[in-house]
């Protein structure tokens, strides 16, 4: 458990809670409930961000000259699967374009770590999301220092005879 002296040991924290997280969440969400806010769900809020975000990334996505961007490669691939394939994507670089503009259509076809700190995992979730669904197509993309930090796990798929597609990019300008 969370001893409430401990907050801010690591990293200087503006404001600390040290509380059962049901309890707190619901007296956050009480406190906020009074507050007079037009889309308490932040709905309209995020399509007017989305919609921003892809007017800029649109330019991107219709490169087809190499060298590809990010998004104009990550489209080629999403226009390339089916819909319901599983995708792994490792967080690198290029995995910050894949939040903003790779769409996912089915539950449980997209894994991806939420952090940087997990660099590496592409392949390895690809592993083991073909293991755990073996009647279904399994793609990887990894970027080229993700895919170094863990290529021996290709070793493993092969030997193993594990079919999956890795794609990687090449992240190094």
């Amino acid at each position: 458990t969370l001893n409430g002296r401990d907050i801010g040991r690591g990293y200087p924290a503006e404001v600390g809670i040290a509380a059962d997280a049901a309890d707190a969440l619901s007296a956050l969400n009480e406190h906020l409930s009074i507050r007079d806010v037009d889309d308490k769900n932040g709905a309209s809020r995020a399509a007017s961000i989305r919609e921003r975000e892809s007017e800029k990334m649109v330019e991107l996505v219709e490169i087809s000259d190499p060298p590809l961007t990010s998004l104009s490669a990550l489209a080629a691939i999403r226009d390339t699967l089916n819909r319901d394939d599983i995708v792994t994507v490792d967080p690198g670089g290029f995995g910050i374009w894949a939040v903003l503009g790779f769409e996912t259509y089915e539950p449980r076809t997209y894994v991806r770590p939420g952090s940087w700190a997990s660099m590496g995992t592409g392949l390895p979730s690809a592993i083991g999301a073909q293991l755990a669904n073996p009647d279904d197509h399994v793609v990887t993309l990894t970027g080229d220092g993700g895919l170094f930090m863990c290529v021996h796990e290709l070793h493993t798929a092969v030997d193993e005879d594990i079919p999956i597609t890795t794609i990687v990019f090449n992240n190094d300008d």
